[in-house]
């Protein structure tokens, strides 16, 4: 299957709109941030969501994945991040190698930023692209199951295995990281599932041996008598990319994204659960609508090919969240400091009061020029058959962000535009409605 060197357009502002000092003060600045202490009970909330989601629609096809899609600086990252020291999870960071202002860095795989592997595909059967994305992932599990297996030789208790697992993973690029997704992107095959890649091998089949093969797995780090949550965790960060690169030759095409999805059908009904996380809400990809089909003719919700089951985005992110659980004290501020940068960060996004109360490396101007950068609207044509353009572009996100406009639903360019907010200018997303077609 032949592979080739992908450039994945990111959404970011350019690295040229940043000078190399404010570059680096703001790349440090985000990675102290990283490290503070975790407030609030998000991650409860998300787990919640997701064991839910996982009881009512992991049998069903399409129904054990779920997107989180949030405007930048609400905390996705750190919120699965979290998550992951009471849920055996497998990280995978879709950031380009080019974006050096985002956090956490992307990971890598034989020396190459492995989002190159997801987006790398071109004009190949959608089968065969299917079928390579199942099998990293498979080896991923694989890779996880003999570290699984040295420690319960060790006598580990199973409450700690997800959180001394984060810590064996490490940060992306670490050596254990880029280990496994080395070894995970080989087409070699995995012993006992050597029939992965043999596209005569008919789904069922495949999908059996699957299934069984995560249980198996799963039995050795999921309690007794628990069967109301999922067993591993996979989430794919930075995961708009995959939505960008069209993988496939035939018709209809598909992307990374739907091929990845499609890949996760064969751990249908298997203790699995996947998350994307984005700021990118092009919902008419990410999460699939009647009306933009991933097959070429509907099909019945109990079908492998059925995006019926889909579950609506996670949007709840954490919101004027602070280190201390009261934002302010009557009575005891001063008109100065209520009118400081510091004070006014503690309102809003938990990204720009770390920023400034975490970071020797960030101050305050450094900080507001990289909240104005993140108040840009970036227009992408690659998926719309005509450039959209729109007056006072530069003014629009200005005047969302501080007029909040109402976008009419019913009109396509103001759904559009709505979403690019959300992907560039820090517009917040507060529902998603069953049918998927736009944002409140």
């Amino acid at each position: 299957m032949r592979q080739d060197s992908v450039s994945v357009q990111d959404d970011s502002p350019p690295v040229a709109a940043y000078s190399e000092e404010l570059l680096s003060e703001v790349s440090e600045a985000v990675r102290d941030a990283w490290k503070t202490n975790y407030v609030g009970n998000s991650h409860d909330l998300l787990r919640e969501a997701m064991n839910d989601m996982y009881i009512k629609s992991a049998k069903k096809p399409y129904g054990n994945f779920c997107p989180i899609i949030q405007g930048s600086g609400t905390g996705k990252s750190r919120l699965v991040d979290k998550l992951s020291e009471s849920v055996f999870a497998i990280p995978i960071i879709l950031r380009p190698d080019e974006d050096k202002s985002g956090f956490p860095l992307g990971d890598i795989a034989n020396g190459k930023s492995l989002v190159n592997f997801f987006c790398g595909f071109k004009m190949e059967p959608a089968l065969d692209v299917q079928r390579r994305y199942l099998l990293f992932l498979l080896k991923t599990i694989a890779f996880a199951d003999r570290w699984i297996d040295e420690q319960k030789s060790k006598g580990v208790e199973l409450e700690r295995l997800a959180e001394l697992w984060k810590t064996h993973l490490g940060d992306p690029q670490s050596k254990v990281r880029i280990d496994m997704y080395t070894a995970a992107i080989s087409e070699a095959p995995l012993k006992g599932l050597d029939d992965v890649l043999k596209m005569d091998v008919a789904f069922d089949v495949i999908q059996k041996k699957v299934r069984n093969y995560i249980k198996s797995v799963s039995e050795k780090i999921k309690p007794s008598g628990i069967k109301s949550r999922p067993a591993i965790l996979f989430y794919f960060d930075e995961a708009h990319h995959l939505t960008k690169v069209t993988v496939t030759t035939g018709v209809p095409d598909r992307t990374a994204y739907q091929c990845l999805c499609k890949a996760f059908t064969y751990m249908t009904d298997a203790p699995v659960f996947t998350l994307f996380l984005s700021t990118y809400s092009r919902l008419s990809e990410s999460a699939p609508i009647v009306r933009n089909f991933w097959s070429s003719r509907p099909k019945s919700s109990q079908s492998a090919e059925s995006d019926d089951n889909l579950n609506a985005p996670f949007v709840e992110l954490p919101f004027d969240t602070w280190k201390n659980p009261i934002l302010v004290t009557e009575g005891s501020h001063s008109t100065e400091e209520i009118c400081s940068l510091k004070f006014m960060a503690r309102f809003g996004r938990p990204l720009f009061w770390t920023l400034l109360e975490q970071s020797e490396s960030a101050d305050e101007d450094s900080a507001m020029t990289y909240a104005m950068s993140k108040l840009q609207l970036h227009v992408e044509h690659s998926t719309r058959e005509k450039p959209c353009d729109y007056v006072l572009n530069e003014l629009i996100p200005l005047l969302a962000a501080r007029v909040d406009l109402t976008f009419e639903s019913n009109r396509d360019e103001a759904v559009y535009l709505e979403g690019l907010l959300v992907a560039s200018s820090m517009r917040t997303v507060y529902s998603v409605p069953q049918h998927r077609q736009y944002l409140r």
